[in-house]
């Protein structure tokens, strides 16, 4: 498990915080700008926005559909 970030500690030795390649991630960056639009990396203080757009657009991310989820008795 990666922890990206764990309230703007940092950290340089195990665990390092924030995750030292979290700015290289475009599939982490991308949902992480979706859900915390507001969120900035606690040591360059640049939002998951800002750090995408210094990516290169290759490889890129794709969203997963979601499934529908089968109806139970409790969900009708």
């Amino acid at each position: 498990m990666d922890i990206l970030d764990l309230g703007s500690l940092v950290r340089t030795r195990n665990p390092i915080l924030p995750h030292p390649r979290l700015a290289q991630r475009r599939f982490v960056l991308t949902p992480l700008a979706e859900i915390a639009k507001e969120w900035k990396h606690p040591v360059t203080g640049l939002t998951a926005k800002q750090m995408l757009a210094k990516l290169p657009a290759r490889p890129g991310v794709r969203r997963i559909r979601e499934r529908a989820r089968p109806k139970t008795a409790l969900s009708s």
